[in-house]
């Protein structure tokens, strides 16, 4: 199966642009994982892109997906739950997702797992991720040789962190690489959906 462009429920909100997306499906692809972990499955955008690759490989792999699926300060909505059913099924991947619903992303550790990839989106900023990036198994992960990205890396990233009062993104406590929407002549502070990667930790 190769990358369909992915186009749904979104409250107005413009979303991922398809270059997002297909830039997750090419790195599933490379990568060539069987176990994807990934934190914030919103609407199902990321996952079914991910997914998709998935089903290209035919691996046997499957994505571990996690979320509170309840309203957020940004979402007036009561469950995004059907909503990324209704997703997973327009596209065909229902049997390679599984959905988790947890009150804290954080709970995961209490029983975590082998991963060979995660994506994670949080509504980023540093504080949500530090926790994140900083716990022993996650860490142990990365020297594992698994492959972490995250939303954010750029300037103008950043930036919306700091509008919202928040810790930026790029002051995470690891040394990371935006891999995807990096600066350029059109975006000079980088852009908006933009994707990076623990490169490594600064302790290390």
């Amino acid at each position: 199966m190769g990358f369909t462009e992915i186009k749904g429920f979104s409250l107005n909100w413009k979303g991922y642009n398809q270059r997002f997306l297909k830039f997750l499906y090419d790195e599933v692809i490379k990568n060539n994982p069987t176990t994807i972990l990934e934190f914030g499955t919103g609407f199902g955008y990321t996952t079914c892109a991910m997914a998709m690759a998935l089903k290209h490989l035919n691996n046997g792999g499957k994505i571990h997906t996690y979320d509170s699926y309840t309203p957020n300060r940004i979402w007036k909505i009561k469950s995004s739950k059907d909503i990324v059913y209704s997703n997973l099924s327009k596209y065909g991947v229902n049997d390679l997702v599984v959905l988790n619903k947890v009150d804290d992303i954080n709970d995961w550790f209490s029983s975590p797992f082998k991963f060979d990839m995660a994506f994670v989106d949080i509504d980023n900023n540093a504080d949500k991720l530090n926790p994140i990036f900083n716990n022993p198994y996650f860490k142990n992960s990365f020297k594992s040789g698994s492959d972490i990205y995250f939303c954010g890396g750029t300037e103008e990233r950043d930036n919306i962190n700091r509008i919202r009062g928040e810790k930026p993104i790029s002051s995470v406590d690891c040394d990371i690489e935006c891999v995807h929407g990096k600066p350029s002549p059109s975006f000079p502070l980088g852009e908006k959906g933009c994707i990076a990667k623990i490169k490594n930790y600064k302790d290390e």
